[in-house]
């Protein structure tokens, strides 16, 4: 049985007995593992959407979570750039800004 109550006081030998469980954490693992994910910066929803595309598995969905988190950021830094660069395409990062027809 592995308990953890706060991730990021996880030791590696906790991270192989969950993972020698296959990747569940076995103890009041519903509450304290949506507890320990939303402690990582994500709110329920997201958490308990993760665990049930998991099967529960905490290990995949904070891996799950934080690829969807750096997807989401990627997206926004791009339209980001866009923004700065007038919205003209890949066009425009080169140098050629908008086209006009006379």
């Amino acid at each position: 049985c592995v308990e953890v109550t706060n991730v990021n006081e996880m030791t590696i030998a906790d991270a192989a007995a969950i993972e020698a469980n296959g990747g569940r954490l076995i103890s009041d693992a519903s509450v304290n593992t949506v507890a320990q994910l939303m402690g990582l910066g994500f709110d329920r929803p997201q958490v308990e959407k993760a665990l049930r595309q998991t099967q529960g598995r905490v290990m995949m969905a904070a891996d799950l979570l934080f690829e969807k988190q750096a997807k989401h950021e990627e997206r926004e830094r791009v339209a980001r750039l866009r923004q700065r660069q007038g919205g003209g395409g890949i066009l425009s990062m080169f140098g050629f800004g908008s086209i006009t027809h006379s």
